[in-house]
């Protein structure tokens, strides 16, 4: 699968992120990957909340969960 590139292009930008002149981005050609499936797709391609929620509890079953500190101070 390919894509036609991509330009952005900011003359001048004054904002929360920063002052920024003169900012031009090109892309060429994007070339995704091989867009096979390496597995056949399973009993449920999409599982929905229900599933999940029951999926998610036995994982909490088996691996309890461990809450590390914030070690990077604001």
């Amino acid at each position: 699968m390919s894509k036609k590139g991509a330009r952005i292009k900011i003359d001048s930008y004054k904002g929360p992120l920063g002052i920024i002149k003169g900012f031009e981005l090109t892309t060429g050609k994007i070339i995704a990957g091989d867009q096979e499936e390496w597995e056949p797709m399973g009993p449920t391609p999409e599982p929905h909340i229900p599933t999940l929620r029951s999926w998610f509890f036995k994982l909490m079953e088996r691996y309890k969960p461990y809450y590390m500190p914030n070690l990077i101070e604001a």
